[in-house]
């Protein structure tokens, strides 16, 4: 698997998980122009590894949401999906530091916003 196999697989598992569509509320990379709401998954990184190791690579999943009990729901979702074990495809997937939250103020409406670090191994 590649990086952008590890990507595609992951979004559409998020998208299973949280019921969200490909699209019109999970984006890969960055939440769209347009898109008031919606949750996006980059992969940032690839960590370097020793022969015999699986690949290892660092992504953000990033939220906004105008409700902050939908930002909540998602976040708790999220919390416990990588918590359980990886699916099949992957080795091994973890919570990889400070989960962030924030606010980004807008015209018609602020959002409320999260950044949730994950690592993922894959073969």
């Amino acid at each position: 698997m590649d990086l952008l196999e590890v990507r595609e697989f992951l979004l559409d598992h998020l998208a299973g998980e949280l019921d969200l569509s490909p699209g019109k509320d999970l984006f890969p990379g960055t939440l769209p122009p347009g898109a008031a709401e919606g949750i996006a998954l980059a992969v940032t990184g690839l960590l370097p590894r020793s022969p015999g190791n699986a690949a290892e690579c660092t992504a953000e999943i990033t939220g906004a949401f105008e409700s902050e009990r939908l930002l909540c729901n998602h976040l708790d979702r999220l919390q416990e999906i990588f918590t359980q074990p990886c699916p099949a495809g992957l080795t091994a997937w973890k919570i990889s530091g400070v989960i962030k939250l924030g606010i980004l103020p807008g015209d018609s409406m602020d959002r409320c916003t999260f950044l949730l670090p994950v690592t993922i191994a894959f073969v």
